[in-house]
């Protein structure tokens, strides 16, 4: 009888102990500084600086060798795209649908929500990738891509036609759903700021659906010889007609422009690569830089970072000439580069 109340007793405070331990498990394993679910304001700011990105670079490393405005140092192998190697994926092709992933979760996440103009944004977005995509490469993946959670993995091929019909659609649908009496709940826009209000009104989303306008009237000159086919000339008459409902860019203020803010995570490839070498971006940030004074080239911490880049980082394209304190960014209304960054011409 003893015996059994001894064990009775022990399997009572195991048992305690057990719940003890799970008491409020979820409330002490729950990181306050990690959201507990994905919003589009999270994947908003993200996915516009690496589209912009991705674009920027294309150009450097693809478009501008093609051009021979430049060529790799290691060019006497004769690979490269100066001597027209190309190679499958270069240029925007593996990049923007790698961003339109993102685009994709923030147009399906802003519909659950009811958040229309994250929902017009991503439609924005995926109006201009598709547009660049669809110039370049001609028919692509596009009524079956971004399908892979569903299983599709090889998407069909659509006609750029029907992309452009499909593209044109969207934006006019963007410009409806845009409401500037709302701010964006969940922040996240770094090209307009649409993440408040100003006097009742939110004048990055009046930008955001002139910037939607816009790129409908560029993408109907584009196939402006194939009036008939689609009604261009009838589109292009009723977005101008109506500047009240379909605004457009009147003033250099209304360029869509994503500037680098200069701070981590979201430094300028380029303008900051000299700076802090490689390693922020592979995700070992080189702390030196917080030392340095931007206002001269000359303070022992530059220096350092100087000679970390040149020891480590010198077989790469990039420039370690790059001055502080230059403004810097990339227009995604009409893919110019704005950066003001020197590069060195060696090689």
């Amino acid at each position: 009888m003893k015996f059994s109340i001894k064990i009775v007793t022990a399997i009572i405070l195991v048992l305690t102990s057990i719940f003890s331990c799970t008491d409020k498990f979820e409330e002490l394993n729950t990181d306050p500084n990690r959201p507990n679910e994905v919003t589009p304001g999270i994947l908003l700011g993200q996915m516009q600086y690496r589209i912009v990105n991705n674009s920027i670079q294309a150009a450097r490393n693809f478009t501008h060798e093609l051009m021979q405005v430049d060529a790799p140092r290691s060019s006497t192998s004769g690979q490269g795209l100066h001597r027209y190697v190309v190679q499958p994926g270069q240029a925007v092709w593996t990049g923007f649908y790698d961003r339109l992933t993102d685009v994709e979760d923030i147009y399906k996440i802003s519909d659950r929500l009811k958040e229309n103009n994250y929902k017009a944004i991503a439609l924005v977005y995926k109006s201009w990738a598709y547009s660049i995509l669809t110039d370049l490469y001609g028919d692509i993946p596009y009524s079956q891509a971004i399908k892979a959670s569903e299983g599709n993995f090889t998407p069909a091929f659509d006609k750029q036609k029907d992309i452009y019909i499909q593209i044109l659609k969207d934006l006019e649908t963007a410009n409806t759903l845009f409401d500037d009496t709302k701010a964006l709940t969940y922040g996240g826009d770094q090209v307009y700021n649409a993440n408040v209000l100003t006097g009742g009104r939110n004048l990055g989303i009046q930008r955001w659906r002139k910037f939607a306008n816009s790129l409908r009237l560029r993408l109907l000159l584009r196939i402006s010889k194939r009036d008939g086919e689609v009604n261009v000339n009838q589109q292009i008459s009723s977005i101008l007609a109506n500047p009240v409902t379909n605004p457009i860019f009147t003033a250099n203020a209304d360029d869509a422009i994503f500037r680098y803010p200069g701070t981590f995570p979201y430094f300028n490839p380029y303008f900051n690569y000299g700076y802090y070498g490689n390693g922020w971006n592979n995700n070992n940030y080189f702390n030196n830089h917080n030392n340095y004074n931007p206002g001269s080239t000359k303070t022992s911490a530059y220096s350092n970072v100087k000679t970390y880049y040149n020891q480590n980082y010198n077989n790469t394209n990039y420039s370690t000439n790059t001055k502080p304190g230059a403004t810097q960014g990339t227009n995604i209304s009409n893919d110019k580069k704005v950066s003001r960054t020197k590069s060195s011409s060696n090689g």
